[in-house]
Order: C-alpha cells, then sequence, then structure tokens
C-alpha cells in the first residue's frame, strides 16, 4: 500500500474495505480521495447551514455520507452521519458540535494529503 492509504488505515479509515469496491485499484481511489477534499458539497453545506437552509445541507450531507462511506473514511463518516440525523430531526444543539467536528476531520485528511503527496 501506498503512504496516503497507510496514513488514512492509520487514520481509522477502512481502507482494505474501500479498495474492495475499487476493484483493488489503488490509484482510483487516491485519485477520488483527492476529488473529496475539494467535493462542492462540503462549500454547499456550509452555506446552507449559514443560511439555515436545512434541505439544501441535508441534501449536501447525505451526498457527503455516501462519499465518505465508499472510501471508507469511517472517521468523518460518524460525523457527517450525525449531521445528517441531526438535520433530519431539526436538532440544531447537535448540528453545531458535528459540524466543528466535520471541520477538524476534514483539516486532519487535508494534513494526511500534504505529508503523502510525491515530490512533483
Amino acid at each position: 500500500m501506498s503512504a496516503l492509504t497507510d496514513a488514512l488505515t492509520a487514520y481509522g479509515a477502512d481502507v482494505q474495505s474501500a479498495l474492495d469496491r475499487f476493484g483493488g485499484d489503488e490509484s482510483l481511489y487516491q485519485l477520488c480521495f483527492g476529488l473529496l477534499l475539494d467535493d462542492q458539497n462540503f462549500h454547499d453545506l456550509e452555506a446552507h447551514i449559514a443560511a439555515e437552509n436545512m434541505e439544501g445541507a441535508f441534501l449536501a450531507a447525505h451526498t457527503l455520507k455516501g462519499v465518505l462511506g465508499n472510501l471508507g473514511i469511517t472517521p468523518l463518516l460518524h460525523s457527517i452521519s450525525n449531521v445528517v440525523e441531526a438535520l433530519r430531526t431539526h436538532d440544531t444543539e447537535n448540528l453545531s458540535t458535528e459540524h466543528e467536528a466535520i471541520h477538524a476531520g476534514l483539516a486532519q485528511l487535508r494534513q494526511i494529503q500534504m505529508e503523502t503527496a510525491s515530490p512533483a
């Protein structure tokens, strides 16, 4: 496995199961992981929560839940799943806490990508 997948495994991601879904294609997995970090749905989630558009926030969070699940990014998947449930039940108190956890998790993933990137 690569430095990226090793680091993601250490982070708590279920990389092996994800690679099984990717047909063992680690290059494709790495590409999709890179795309995840710039996924528009993270920006949409932020904007919809700020605008108190809970339906739009729910759709963005639900989409991210599927992407994170497919990539096996378990720690962040738990946070986004909690956001989906908070939005589903209109639980704004827990939404704030989980929203902060998503920011922290995304920052960790960006750090992992930066630390494991091959020099150009």
